[in-house]
C-alpha cells in the first residue's frame, strides 16, 4: 500500500487545525467549573412574562419579589463567574449561551424591578384614597349599617321608625351621589378593606340599592306589624275566659279592646307613614287580616262582661284611691269613676337580702266607665312608697295600672 508523503500528511494537520471550530477545543478545568457554577446560578430563575406585560397584581407581589431577590443573587454569582473565565474561553460556545442566559435575565430584572416599583406606587396611591374614601363617607356609616344584611340577603330588611326610614334613604342619596361623581373607579381591594375597615364596594353597592332595600324593609316592617297585631289579639282573646277576663294594660289588646276604631286608627297611621317614607302607596287590604280577628275579640268581650262584677266588701284609703282616680284621668279622659276599693287591708312589704325595708305597697281597684263605651271597666293598680329609714316611708306617686277587665256597670 502506497504511503502518502510526510509533507502531505502535514498538510492535511494543518488545514484541520484552521478548519475546526472553537467549540472542539476543550475547556479548562477552571472553565469547566465556572460554566457548572453559571447552570447553578440560572437554571432555576424563570422569566415571568406576566410581570412585564402590566401591573403585578396585589397578590403576586411578594413572589416577584422573590423572584427579583432570586436574580440578584443569580446575576450577581453569575457575573463573577463570567469575570473569571479566562479571555481565550469566553468564545467557547458553552459560555457564549450562559453568556446570552445572562444578558436575558438582566434585561428581565430592570423590567421586574420597575414593575415592583410601579405596582408599589399604586398600592400607596390606592391607599390613600381608601383613607380619604373612609374619612368622607365616615358619617354615612349609621345608614349603611342599617342595610348591610339587607344587602347581603334577600330575607333580611332594616327594622328602623318611619323617620328613620326616610332620613337613611336621604343619606345615602347623599352617598351614592358621592360614589358615582369621586369614587366610581376605585376597585375592591381585600386587604384594604379589612386592614382599613372599610369596604366601599358595600357601601357603594348600599347607596346605589338604597331604593329597592328601603322598599323591601318598609314592606316587610308593615307586613310584621299588621302581624303583630292579629297574633297578640287572637292570643288574648283565646285567654279572656281562663283569665277570668283580665287583660294586660302593657299589651296590644289593651289599646284595641277600648279604644276600637282609634286602635285601627292607629295601626294604620304607623303603616301610612312607614310607607311614606320610601314613597310607597298603602294597600287598601293591608288591614284586612286585622278585621276578623277585631270582631272575634270584640264578640268574645261581649259574652263574657255580662258575666262579671266589680268586688265588694274592699277596705278603703282615701289618700291612695283619690290620687288613683287623678291617674287614671290622665290617661282615660272624660272617664266617669265609679267605684274603687283597696284589694287588701294592709301594706305589703318588700325588703333586701339583709331583711332591711326597700318599699312597701298597696293594690286596689278602679271601676270606670269610659266616653261612649257600652261597657264598664275594672282596672287592677298598685301604689309604692320608698322605705326612708327610721320605720318611716317616703309619700310617693308610683302608681302601676296593671290589668283591666270589661265588666257590666252597676
Amino acid at each position: 500500500m502506497p504511503v502518502a508523503p510526510a509533507c502531505s500528511r502535514f498538510a492535511l494537520l494543518a488545514l484541520l487545525t484552521v478548519a475546526l471550530p472553537a467549540m472542539a477545543r476543550a475547556e479548562s478545568p477552571a472553565t469547566q467549573r465556572s460554566v457548572r457554577n453559571l447552570e447553578m446560578a440560572l437554571g432555576n430563575i424563570k422569566l415571568v412574562e406576566a410581570y412585564r406585560k402590566g401591573p403585578i397584581d396585589e397578590k403576586k407581589m411578594q413572589d416577584a419579589r422573590n423572584l427579583l431577590r432570586d436574580l440578584d443573587y443569580g446575576l450577581g454569582r453569575a457575573e463573577r463567574e463570567l469575570n473569571s473565565i479566562a479571555p481565550a474561553d469566553r468564545d467557547l460556545p458553552s459560555v457564549q449561551a450562559l453568556t446570552r442566559r445572562a444578558e436575558e435575565l438582566k434585561a428581565f430584572q430592570v423590567e421586574l424591578k420597575q414593575a415592583i416599583e410601579g405596582a408599589a406606587a399604586a398600592a400607596g396611591a390606592l391607599d390613600g384614597r381608601y383613607r380619604e374614601f373612609r374619612e368622607e363617607t365616615k358619617r354615612f356609616a349609621p345608614p349603611v349599617s342599617l342595610y348591610r344584611d339587607a344587602h347581603k340577603s334577600p330575607d333580611a330588611y332594616a327594622r328602623v321608625s318611619a323617620k328613620g326610614l326616610a332620613a337613611s334613604m336621604k343619606e345615602l342619596g347623599e352617598l351614592d351621589a358621592l360614589c358615582k361623581a369621586k369614587y366610581a373607579d376605585l376597585p375592591h381591594n381585600e386587604r384594604l378593606s379589612f386592614q382599613l375597615a372599610i369596604d366601599p364596594a358595600t357601601w357603594c353597592g348600599i347607596a346605589d340599592r338604597r331604593k329597592e332595600l328601603g322598599e323591601r324593609s318598609a314592606k316587610r316592617l308593615v307586613e310584621a306589624e299588621v302581624a303583630k297585631w292579629v297574633a297578640a289579639i287572637e292570643k288574648d282573646r283565646a285567654l279572656l275566659e281562663p283569665t277570668g277576663g283580665l287583660i294586660d294594660l302593657r299589651g296590644l289588646t289593651s289599646l284595641v279592646a277600648s279604644e276600637r276604631e282609634a286602635a285601627r286608627a292607629e295601626l294604620a297611621q304607623f303603616c301610612k307613614a312607614i310607607l311614606d317614607a320610601v314613597q310607597l302607596p298603602m294597600a287598601a287590604d293591608l288591614l284586612a287580616p286585622l278585621d276578623p280577628k277585631l270582631a272575634a275579640l270584640y264578640a268574645e268581650i261581649d259574652r263574657l262582661a255580662p258575666t262579671y262584677t266589680f268586688p265588694s266588701g274592699l277596705s278603703h284609703d282615701a289618700g291612695i284611691e283619690g290620687a288613683a282616680k287623678k291617674r287614671l284621668a290622665g290617661f282615660t279622659p272624660g272617664a266617669q269613676v265609679l267605684k274603687t276599693g283597696m284589694l287588701r287591708p294592709d301594706w305589703s312589704i318588700s325588703k333586701n337580702g339583709l331583711g332591711i325595708p326597700t318599699d312597701r305597697f298597696r293594690s286596689g281597684a278602679i271601676l270606670f266607665r269610659a266616653p261612649g263605651s257600652k261597657w264598664c271597666r275594672s282596672g287592677e293598680f298598685t301604689y309604692l312608697e320608698p322605705y326612708a329609714g327610721g320605720g318611716k316611708y317616703q309619700h310617693s306617686d308610683r302608681f302601676t295600672f296593671t290589668v283591666t277587665r270589661f265588666l257590666k256597670c252597676p
